[in-house]
Protein backbone atom coordinates (compact mmCIF):
# COMPACT_ATOMS: atom_id res chain seq x y z
CA UNK A 1 0.00 0.00 0.00
CA UNK A 2 1.43 3.82 -0.71
CA UNK A 3 0.36 6.43 1.35
CA UNK A 4 1.22 9.93 0.13
CA UNK A 5 3.48 12.29 2.77
CA UNK A 6 2.95 16.29 1.41
CA UNK A 7 2.81 14.82 -2.48
CA UNK A 8 5.38 12.47 -2.32
CA UNK A 9 4.86 8.37 -2.44
CA UNK A 10 5.40 7.15 0.92
CA UNK A 11 6.05 3.42 0.89
CA UNK A 12 4.52 1.28 3.41
CA UNK A 13 7.17 -1.00 5.95
CA UNK A 14 7.62 -4.24 5.20
CA UNK A 15 5.72 -6.93 6.89
CA UNK A 16 7.86 -7.88 9.28
CA UNK A 17 8.50 -4.26 10.37
CA UNK A 18 4.71 -3.70 10.69
CA UNK A 19 3.98 -6.51 12.71
CA UNK A 20 7.07 -5.48 14.98
CA UNK A 21 5.29 -2.16 15.61
CA UNK A 22 2.12 -3.62 16.32
CA UNK A 23 3.65 -6.03 19.14
CA UNK A 24 5.33 -3.14 20.40
CA UNK A 25 2.34 -1.00 20.77
CA UNK A 26 0.67 -4.03 22.52
CA UNK A 27 2.58 -4.25 24.66
CA UNK A 28 2.57 -0.55 25.68
CA UNK A 29 -1.09 -1.02 25.98
CA UNK A 30 -1.32 -4.07 27.90
CA UNK A 31 1.09 -2.27 30.34
CA UNK A 32 -1.66 0.74 30.84
CA UNK A 33 -0.55 3.35 32.44
CA UNK A 34 -0.81 6.13 29.45
CA UNK A 35 -3.30 8.68 29.67
CA UNK A 36 -6.58 7.98 28.03
CA UNK A 37 -6.16 10.01 24.54
CA UNK A 38 -2.35 8.24 24.04
CA UNK A 39 -3.71 4.84 24.48
CA UNK A 40 -7.19 5.79 21.60
CA UNK A 41 -4.31 6.97 19.51
CA UNK A 42 -2.00 3.78 19.79
CA UNK A 43 -5.11 1.68 19.08
CA UNK A 44 -6.30 3.60 16.15
CA UNK A 45 -2.56 3.21 14.98
CA UNK A 46 -2.34 -0.95 16.04
CA UNK A 47 -5.84 -1.50 14.06
CA UNK A 48 -4.05 0.09 10.86
CA UNK A 49 -1.14 -1.79 11.44
CA UNK A 50 -3.20 -4.65 12.22
CA UNK A 51 -5.55 -4.46 9.07
CA UNK A 52 -2.01 -4.21 6.76
CA UNK A 53 -0.89 -7.25 8.30
CA UNK A 54 -3.88 -8.93 7.59
CA UNK A 55 -3.72 -7.70 3.73
CA UNK A 56 0.01 -8.99 3.36
CA UNK A 57 -1.17 -12.21 4.78
CA UNK A 58 -3.54 -12.52 2.66
CA UNK A 59 -2.27 -11.73 -0.64
CA UNK A 60 0.75 -14.01 0.40
CA UNK A 61 -1.90 -17.03 1.23
CA UNK A 62 -2.67 -16.43 -2.41
CA UNK A 63 -0.03 -16.47 -4.24
CA UNK A 64 1.23 -19.90 -1.67
CA UNK A 65 -2.35 -21.13 -2.55
CA UNK A 66 -1.66 -20.62 -6.84
CA UNK A 67 1.71 -22.45 -6.70
CA UNK A 68 0.25 -25.07 -5.11
CA UNK A 69 -2.74 -25.09 -7.50
CA UNK A 70 -0.37 -24.67 -10.54
CA UNK A 71 1.74 -27.53 -9.43
CA UNK A 72 -0.81 -30.22 -8.49
CA UNK A 73 -2.31 -29.23 -12.25
CA UNK A 74 -2.33 -32.17 -14.78
CA UNK A 75 -0.67 -29.92 -17.44
CA UNK A 76 2.39 -28.90 -15.19
CA UNK A 77 3.13 -25.38 -14.35
CA UNK A 78 0.29 -22.83 -15.16
CA UNK A 79 1.89 -19.48 -16.11
CA UNK A 80 -0.11 -16.65 -14.29
CA UNK A 81 0.80 -12.58 -14.59
CA UNK A 82 0.94 -11.50 -10.54
CA UNK A 83 0.43 -7.77 -10.72
CA UNK A 84 0.74 -6.15 -7.61
CA UNK A 85 -0.73 -3.02 -8.51
CA UNK A 86 -3.78 -4.81 -9.24
CA UNK A 87 -3.39 -6.95 -6.25
CA UNK A 88 -4.38 -3.24 -4.72
CA UNK A 89 -6.83 -2.23 -6.80
CA UNK A 90 -9.20 -5.04 -7.02
CA UNK A 91 -9.35 -6.54 -3.09
CA UNK A 92 -6.17 -8.66 -3.04
CA UNK A 93 -6.36 -10.37 -6.88
CA UNK A 94 -3.53 -9.20 -8.38
CA UNK A 95 -3.91 -12.23 -10.99
CA UNK A 96 -4.48 -12.22 -14.79
CA UNK A 97 -6.25 -15.19 -16.54
CA UNK A 98 -4.56 -16.91 -19.25
CA UNK A 99 -6.56 -15.25 -22.00
CA UNK A 100 -6.05 -11.59 -21.40
CA UNK A 101 -3.95 -10.17 -23.46
CA UNK A 102 -3.56 -6.75 -21.70
CA UNK A 103 0.34 -8.14 -20.28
Amino acid sequence: MVGYNGGVPKKEPAFEESFRQLEDIVQKLEAGGLPLDDSVTLFEEAMRLAKLCNARLDTAELRITQITASAASPNGVREAAFRPEAARSNGGLGLLDEDDESC
